[in-house]
């Protein structure tokens, strides 16, 4: 699964953040294209696999936030 986040709405240190926190639900990797932070999702955690992503997206947007 792949989470494209627009980097100019997300923030590069709040992404960062996030991966660590989010490193136990799944193994994250992230990239960039153009104007996109890519994150790659692979092996959730079985129990929280289907929130993984939308989770992160949440997360990273709340670090964004509350860093302006």
């Amino acid at each position: 699964m792949k989470l494209c986040l627009h980097r100019d709405l997300y923030a590069e240190p709040a992404v960062r953040q996030g991966l660590v926190a989010f490193a136990q639900l799944a193994t994250l990797t992230l990239d960039e294209d153009g104007a996109d932070w890519v994150i790659t999702i692979a092996d959730p955690h079985p129990h929280f696999g289907a929130h993984v992503a939308d989770e992160l997206a949440n997360y990273v947007l709340l670090l964004t936030v509350k860093a302006r």
